[in-house]
């Protein structure tokens, strides 16, 4: 990617996240079926976050560039950081197939019970078995804000 030709041609809000030609002053970016906002520019698609982070910091981020409130196409400078693979993994909100409501947190079919997991550097660690899923998902934010720390996430 030219990155000097893409900074020429494109101007970045990063009040509001957008994205516009310089020359024609037309919006930019549609969305993926990831979810994430792309950009058509040069006979490439590009992810918007990408380039609105090139644009606001000069700099081509060699790591993955994270949405801190989970929306793929809130291109805000404030809502862009930089993240491992691994951190940007533990900001993800609870699966889909998740029964329990809460993120960490399965039943146990055969007791009732509901236990707290959490995953840190590729191993799984058991927290512990609990009555309720409201006291499984505590467990579950304790060690989260602990191991995962500003990319915690509890949903």
């Amino acid at each position: 990617m030219n990155f000097v030709a893409i900074k020429e041609m494109l101007s970045y809000d990063c009040e509001t996240g957008v994205i516009t030609r310089k020359d024609t002053g037309r919006v930019l970016g549609r969305a993926h079926s990831s979810g994430y906002t792309t950009i058509y520019i040069m006979g490439k698609h590009f992810l918007a976050h990408r380039i609105c982070w090139f644009l606001h910091y000069g700099e081509v981020p060699e790591s993955c560039i994270d949405h801190i409130n989970h929306n793929k196409t809130d291109n805000r400078i404030c809502n862009l950081r930089k993240a491992t693979i691994a951190e940007n993994l533990r900001n993800r909100n609870r699966q889909l197939n998740n029964t329990t409501g809460f993120k960490g947190v399965s039943k146990i079919s055969k007791t009732g019970k509901f236990r707290a997991q959490i995953k840190f550097n590729g191993k799984k660690k058991h927290l512990g078995c609990f009555l309720t899923a409201d006291a499984a998902h505590d467990a579950y934010k304790s060690a989260a804000s602990k191991l995962h720390g500003e990319f915690a996430c509890f949903n």
